[in-house]
């Protein structure tokens, strides 16, 4: 109980303050007066802390204040879109991201409308159900219901056993944390969930098995086998990531699997050496718009802009509310003097980004080159009121969609003057 009062004071989170609860009402549900104490004493410990430590409360009430609650709103409403999309099957485990990209609605509340990308649904049933469709949500409410069910009635049954008791309450707390949050993909809290399933399921009459027999030679050596193999892909892996320390894009070669050392390529200059390395990594990471859109910069340098024209668009199918990548695909059209698709990608990442600056600015010239002297200058002008807002750049994403050069609107506006 100490170490999950510590865990809430330090992560501050309203979802594991539901657990914690949660958690409470099953032990006084199964122990009645016998845990009033240690509850209240839970309280008081809480309590004392935020008096002796006022800091600590601080950050806390500014957490409770913040919009959090309204962002995973957003993520739910986008998860239920995905998983409507393709509600039996779902979209593959670990394809969350990926179906996230896809359907996520824009946050009219902020600057950046779609600046804020996820990976998990912060809901795990909800997660569940994005990912393996209505089959494996239905697999796991089972699972479930079987848990709590067999914790419940063993509780009841054994009301001694206090390793049962303890048990349910923390897989209670767990999985009430579970729907407002992502704790179960966490390493420490989805072992600990494992465990203490365990002792649930685990009937208590259980009678061991015959401890005297041997392993038989050929489970010996598919234990051997499996680990030698787990053993070497582990070093394997290991070994690359060492090298993309001071190697990077031999890393890359050897291990074109590896998120992380793609991760650390994608965060690089374009060079003929790590472009080479992101295309064979390219086949390995289809679901990464990243990948498509590093390519195509990489391309566009080298004067390739087919073939970067092609990788934007692969890097829009798969995440069609960037409005960086049409931004940077109308340049292209541009380059190519292909007016009308270079105005059709500047106007679709206004319509993704209202407050995004330089895609306005270009539209502008488009429309000033065809003549259309007035609607260029309503354009400018619209840029001109953006920047009187001073809107607060609080991250790379706004300040990128906020970026300005005045000197250049006004030249252009002087030009358009009748």
């Amino acid at each position: 109980m100490g170490c999950v009062i510590l865990g809430f004071l330090l992560l501050y989170s309203r979802g594991a303050s539901l657990g914690l609860i949660a958690g409470s009402i099953t032990l006084y549900y199964l122990l009645g007066r016998k845990s009033f104490k240690m509850m209240a004493y839970t309280i008081i410990v809480i309590l004392a802390v935020f008096i002796a430590v006022p800091r600590i409360l601080n950050p806390f009430a500014s957490k409770v204040g913040t919009d959090a609650m309204t962002l995973r709103i957003s993520i739910w409403k986008s998860a239920l879109t995905a998983y409507n999309a393709k509600p039996i099957l779902g979209w593959g485990l670990g394809g969350f991201e990926a179906a996230y990209k896809l359907h996520r609605i824009p946050d009219e509340n902020s600057v950046g409308r779609f600046e804020k990308s996820t990976a998990f649904a912060h809901n795990e049933f909800l997660q569940i159900a994005v990912e393996t469709g209505i089959l494996g949500l239905s697999a796991w409410m089972m699972f479930v219901w079987i848990l709590l069910k067999n914790g419940f009635k063993q509780a009841k049954e054994n009301p001694e056993n206090w390793e049962i008791t303890a048990a349910l309450a923390c897989v209670v707390s767990l999985l009430v944390h579970s729907f407002f949050d992502f704790n179960l993909h966490l390493p420490i809290l989805g072992f600990l969930f494992s465990f203490f399933a365990a002792v649930l399921l685990k009937s208590p009459n259980q009678i061991d098995g015959d401890k005297s027999g041997t392993w038989s030679k050929n489970a010996v050596r598919t234990i051997r086998f499996a680990g030698g193999a787990w053993a070497t892909l582990s070093v394997y892996f290991f070994l690359t990531l060492v090298l993309s320390g001071h190697r990077l894009s031999a890393a890359a070669y050897l291990n074109p699997f590896s998120r992380d050392i793609l991760e650390k390529l994608l965060s690089q200059p374009v060079t003929p050496d790590h472009l080479i390395s992101v295309e064979k990594a390219a086949p390995f990471h289809k679901k990464e718009d990243r990948v498509y859109a590093y390519l195509a910069r990489g391309y566009s340098r080298r004067g390739k802009t087919d073939e970067a024209v092609a990788s934007y668009a692969k890097a829009i199918t798969i995440n069609p509310k960037s409005p960086f990548y049409h931004c940077e695909l109308a340049d292209l059209y541009l380059f190519k003097k292909d007016a009308p698709n270079a105005s059709q990608n500047y106007l679709m990442a206004l319509k993704l980004e209202p407050f995004y600056i330089y895609p306005r600015f270009r539209f502008a010239q488009i429309l000033a080159s065809q003549g259309m002297k007035q609607e260029a200058f309503q354009e400018c002008l619209k840029i001109q009121k953006i920047a009187d807002q001073r809107l607060p750049a609080d991250s790379e994403y706004v300040k990128r969609l906020l970026e300005n050069n005045p000197k250049a609107v006004i030249q252009l506006m002087d030009r358009l003057k009748i």
